[in-house]
């Protein structure tokens, strides 16, 4: 009778159950109910001084004013070959917070801004400081 070495076999067979637990657990570093992802969005930031603004949107925008742009489908393909990749970003919602509140917006009226930025796609807000435009794109 020949002796049959099972060692081998049950290490491999071990060894791919452990792989594969691993694998349907699916489960990143840090992930967890304490600390969840975080969704981000893609942004880009953008700056002209006032009299450019009014050149292009052929518009008037006061000291201290926004305005908010959203796109259609055709228009956003349009801005956005023109939008440089060095201005793009990934942000989250309390980034999208701070630079409101940077660009002179209030808690409620930056919170109100964030929610609507992050609820529609292809947008944008411009805001006026002095006679600097700022804008932040939203895909």
């Amino acid at each position: 009778m020949k002796k049959i070495n099972l060692l081998k076999p049950f290490l491999l067979f071990s060894l791919l159950a452990v792989l594969m637990t691993l694998a349907a657990c699916n489960n990143p570093v840090g992930n967890n109910s304490s600390n969840p992802e975080t969704k981000k969005y893609t942004i880009w930031l953008d700056r002209s001084t006032y009299t450019q603004f009014k050149e292009v949107f052929k518009n008037r925008l006061e000291d201290g004013d926004f305005i908010q742009l959203e796109f259609n489908a055709e228009q956003w393909n349009a801005i956005s070959k023109v939008l440089p990749d060095k201005d793009k970003d990934m942000w989250t919602e309390s980034q999208i917070m701070k630079w409101l509140k940077s660009e002179e917006f209030g808690d409620t009226e930056a919170t109100k801004q964030a929610k609507w930025l992050i609820t529609h796609e292809h947008v944008c807000i411009v805001s006026r400081t002095g006679d600097i435009v700022s804008y932040l794109y939203k895909q």
